[in-house]
């Protein structure tokens, strides 16, 4: 037996540090549960003067509401001859059910929301796109690119409605965080 111990060693190391880092990794994922869903909208508005929105939401006092788009400056209108303004969606987003859908400014409008890009539980809506490098050749996966609910180790693919929106931009498209369960379905 005491001749058996550096072999024993030497096949107990690995298989150690193989379920350590298992354990550090999935651990994350069945213990942490987020506690905030969030209201989100398919439109960023980043303080310029045009686009094809008549308005954007945002948060004020705890409570979202809806602001002006600024015209574009006199002389310049003629850039924007052939605009065709729509309504900026708003969307529920359950992390519970992984699902999202379509909700209404009236909805909405009433309801006290957490702001920032952290909701107060901690998790962050982050846009991931992985790049696979040279493996690309091959085709890539897809399921590692989009946005992401993200804490620590802890990272979970969003199901957003309208996805096409975020590609391309590194904003976060939450507008506000609100206590699981206080939106009825």
């Amino acid at each position: 037996m005491k001749k058996n111990i550096p072999l024993i060693i030497a096949i107990a190391l690995p298989v150690v540090l193989i379920l350590a880092v298992l354990g550090t990794v999935l651990v994350p994922k069945f213990t942490m549960s987020p506690e905030y869903d969030f209201i989100y909208t398919d439109y960023y508005y980043q303080g310029g003067f045009y686009n094809d929105f008549n308005y954007y939401y945002d948060m004020q006092d705890g409570f979202i509401v809806k602001k002006d788009i600024l015209p574009p400056p006199a002389g310049q209108e003629y850039l924007y001859r052939n605009r065709v303004p729509r309504d900026p969606s708003l969307y529920f987003y359950d992390v519970k059910k992984d699902t999202s859908r379509k909700i209404s400014y009236e909805e909405v409008r009433v309801l006290r929301l957490e702001p920032g890009p952290t909701s107060p539980d901690g998790f962050l809506i982050e846009n991931i796109y992985s790049d696979n490098g040279i493996f690309d050749l091959f085709g890539s996966n897809s399921d590692r690119n989009g946005l992401f609910l993200v804490k620590n180790a802890y990272k979970k693919k969003l199901k957003i409605q309208n996805m096409d929106f975020f590609y391309g931009n590194s904003h976060t498209p939450a507008i506000g965080w609100i206590k699981n369960n206080s939106v009825e379905q």
